[in-house]
């Protein structure tokens, strides 16, 4: 699976994910969970590789160099 998002790249939780995964989803306590073992989860950060492909414009690399995480608040 391909995921170019900014907290995948990091090694986030979404760089763990992988197609077909199910995950729980709850807008009331404003939460998202993958239901996955907790072991299966240690494996794949253990093997993952977390690498940020080539920034395709030029805008894309600024976005890159000065926005943050989003846990940070995502800002400039």
């Amino acid at each position: 699976i391909l995921n170019m998002s900014p907290e995948a790249a990091v090694g986030g939780g979404l760089a763990l994910l992988r197609t077909g995964d199910r995950i729980r989803v709850d807008l009331n306590a404003r939460s998202v969970n993958v239901l996955i073992e907790e072991g299966e989860l240690e494996s794949r950060r253990t093997h993952a590789a977390f690498a940020t492909p080539p920034a395709q414009t030029p805008w894309q690399e600024l976005y890159r160099q000065t926005v943050g995480q989003l846990s940070t608040g995502g800002c400039l």
